[in-house]
Order: structure tokens, then sequence, then C-alpha cells
């Protein structure tokens, strides 16, 4: 049995995977980390560049803070000057007002998206209202990795509150999602504060959510 705590995990939906960035579950995948090979980390393989996959990630991952919580969003559409923003769930538990600061400092008054319901996932939508052209994240699917293929963590760390842009790998997925649906599996340097921040594939598209 393995104890893992800092690992992100995701669910498949199709086109989005949300996920989060960290689990305290008993799983028993010891059979399936010891099968892991990882890829070459090797710039000259990438489609894109680290800097341009860092860019992309940044101009859609936002701060979501509330009266109560501070952690991270993913810009994903956009329709008549309202944007849409994934989260996790339990980062809003309980909360009475919410902003969602972009890139350029802008603070947003933002609300909870009350007709989209994700069920028992630990996911939430909420929207902010701007004139201002913000860039809505271009979407994967987690299940068209391979083990070992390189993956890109974002967010704003609770302990800084600054940008960090974490690489690793995709290491494991279960063969039937966890409680709240998690079931992706990557070993990239997630802290408190990313959860609902981008984990961007190779390609730059997100393939899930911390």
């Amino acid at each position: 049995m393995c104890y893992l705590e800092s690992f992100g995990v995701a669910y498949l939906l199709g086109i989005p995977c949300p996920v989060r960035n960290r689990f305290a579950w008993t799983l028993p995948i010891a059979g399936l980390i010891s099968t892991f090979q990882p890829s070459p980390s090797v710039e000259a393989f990438l489609p894109y560049s680290i800097e341009q996959l860092e860019q992309r990630a940044k101009n859609v991952t936002v701060r979501v803070v509330s009266d109560r919580n501070a952690a991270s969003g993913v810009i994903i559409d956009k329709t008549k000057g309202v944007y849409f923003v994934i989260t996790n769930r339990h980062v809003l538990e309980k909360v009475k007002t919410m902003q969602v600061v972009t890139m350029d400092g802008k603070v947003h008054l933002a609300e909870m998206v009350k007709s989209f319901d994700f069920k028992d996932l630990d996911l939430e939508l909420i929207a902010f209202k701007s004139t201002l052209p913000y860039e809505t994240a271009r979407l994967g699917r987690s299940e068209d990795l391979k083990v070992g293929d390189l993956v890109f963590a974002s967010g704003f760390p609770k302990r800084s509150q600054a940008w960090k842009f974490a690489e690793g790998q995709h290491i494991l997925s279960t063969p039937q999602p966890l409680q709240y649906g998690y079931s992706f599996g990557y070993n990239s340097n997630v802290e408190k504060g990313m959860s609902g921040g981008a984990v961007m594939g190779m390609y730059g598209r997100v393939v899930a959510i911390n």
C-alpha cells in the first residue's frame, strides 16, 4: 500500500479533465509505480519550449481568493464578457465572498455558477465579468497521456502567493476513479494554494486541474 500526499489526481471528463493537487488515501498502486519508466526530460523533444508552455499556463491561471481561503483556478471559457473559471470545491466551502485575481493584478468579483453541478466531484465553476481580453485554456485529455510524459503544474502557493510552474511526469492512472473523482497521478512539486491550478501537457493543453 502506498500513502500518497503530493501527487496530483484527475477525473476524466472527456475534454476537460479536472483534478486536485493533494490527497491522502491509501491505494494499492505499488505495482503501477514499480513499472514506471520515465521519459527523457529533454526540451529538444518538446513541441513547445518550456518558456512557451509556462507562458501559456500563466496566461490562463488565476488566484481565487475568498473570505476563508486562497487557491488557484483556470479560465476555461468566455461568453459576452463573462469568464468562467474552474477550481476545487473544497477551497470554496462555506465562503461568503470571492474574488478572482488575474495575471495583470486586476481583482474581479466572482460568484459560483449554481446552474452547473459537478455532483460528487471536488470541482466548482465560478464566473467573473470583465471587458479585458483574457486568454482561455486550450483543453486536452489526460487519458491521452502515457506514463512518463512530461506535465507542468501551475498555481499560487499560499506561503508565497507568487506564481509557480513545476515540471513533473505523469506517473499513474487508477483503474477506477477514487473518492471525489481523482484518477490521474503526477509528481510535480505542488504546494498548498495551488489547488485549482492548471496541469498542462507537452502540447500546451490543460489536461487536469491541480
